[in-house]
């Protein structure tokens, strides 16, 4: 069966299911990736994930029930609606019928990760890197979970081996960045968010992320730039607002760092730098 891993790049991977292209459907069923970091399955809006497809996917499952391929499908569109239950039992099923479904392991994992069990996700990571040692999103995913509970080194070594498999994985570039800003080695992030950068200019989330890393080392005039790539490519980016208010402030342009972070506030305004950058900058709270 294909596989459609973090390794192809973010706008082309995990492209949406079309009812009336279940063969394609089929094709997708190691897909378990929809952008540039995390490497999670698509939301609710992607086309899959319509109950209309669903329903067509139910139907090849009802004709030909002993074939694993299928319930994996069904189970990424279930996820990608929100269904998690109905997910996490369709990728059981696919796993009784073929233990050595390595795609289902990992789409399983994603959804206990969205979930927050990620003891069990670690598990199921670890079953698709077992069975699969070349499967690069096996090794981001688990780098991933590493990275939430603090294990950095092993996340990054996971992140090295999914890069060294798969050397335009922009995900496993974007995640082992932020392993890297967990540890205060901004100069590292900042050259993993560039590797992602240079091959797809659209990847608002490693603007962002590479503009923090240069906030942080005072690089002001960089991190302006960045955040206003992400504006660009997306004027409603969580805190960019805030963000680029910081690079103005420390450019010394009190006006537009406190235009910025009042803008900032209107879209979070429990978000307490974003008040802190208000007050210092002489505006009004509101």
């Amino acid at each position: 069966m294909p596989n459609c891993s973090a390794s192809s790049s973010p706008r082309s991977r995990c492209a949406a299911i079309a009812v009336a292209g279940l063969a394609a459907a089929l094709m997708l069923a190691g897909c378990a990736s929809s952008g540039v970091a995390p490497t999670e399955m698509p939301d609710a809006s992607a086309t899959y994930a319509s109950q209309a497809n669903i329903a067509s996917l139910s139907e090849v499952i009802r004709t030909n029930p002993s074939n694993p391929g299928p319930y994996n499908v069904r189970g990424t569109a279930y996820a990608g609606a929100g269904q998690y239950q109905s997910a996490l039992e369709d990728f059981g099923a696919a796993l009784k019928l073929n233990p050595n479904f390595h795609q289902a392991y990992l789409n399983r994992g994603i959804v206990y990760r969205r979930m927050g069990k990620l003891e069990l996700a670690l598990a199921d990571f670890n079953h698709a890197a077992q069975l699969n040692p070349n499967y690069a999103a096996a090794f981001v995913e688990r780098g991933n979970v590493e990275r939430q509970t603090g294990q950095i080194d092993a996340a990054l070594a996971d992140f090295a081996t999914a890069i060294s498999i798969s050397p335009d994985n922009l995900a496993a570039f974007h995640d082992r960045a932020l392993a890297y800003q967990l540890q205060g080695n901004h100069k590292a992030a900042i050259s993993d968010f560039d590797q992602v950068l240079v091959r797809d200019a659209s990847a608002a989330q490693s603007y962002n992320g590479r503009g923090i890393s240069k906030l942080a080392i005072k690089d002001f005039k960089g991190a302006l730039e960045d955040f206003e790539a992400v504006i660009e490519l997306d004027r409603s980016f969580p805190n960019v607002w805030v963000n680029r208010g910081l690079a103005q402030e420390g450019l010394g342009d009190k006006d537009g760092a406190r235009a910025a972070c009042q803008h900032g506030l209107a879209q979070e305004p429990t978000s307490q730098v974003a008040r802190a950058c208000v007050q210092r900058t002489g505006g009004n709270l509101f």
